[in-house]
């Protein structure tokens, strides 16, 4: 199998809402790839890992509640981490200029 990291967004999604991969292992897999290789990148100013177990553990129980071939009801994200910019670095998702948000992956801006 691939690795999560190189998973498009769109098939992150498609994992969760197909429950091939919890959001659970979705967000410990990102968090794990944060610690090992921000401190060489120094891409993030923090990162809130109980945040994102918290909303880990929401996404599974919305997953749960919405029972097996029902994730056309689901949002499109479900369960996708999302790393967040600081207003000084907007970016472009959806076709929305957004002053954060930028998916999957790591990032790597200046300081």
């Amino acid at each position: 199998m691939t690795d999560l990291h190189e998973l498009t967004l769109a098939e992150q999604a498609a994992a969760v809402r197909e429950r091939t991969v919890s959001p659970t292992e979705l967000a410990d897999h990102h968090l794990r790839r944060i610690e090992e290789l921000d401190p060489t990148l120094g891409a993030y100013r923090a990162v809130d890992a109980p945040g994102a177990h918290r909303a880990a553990r929401a996404a599974e129980a919305r997953l749960a509640a919405a029972g097996p071939g029902d994730g056309a009801a689901l949002p499109p994200l479900l369960g996708v981490r999302v790393q967040v910019l600081g207003p000084e670095q907007p970016v472009q998702l959806l076709g929305r200029h957004l002053p954060a948000a930028v998916v999957g992956g790591l990032l790597h801006h200046p300081r």
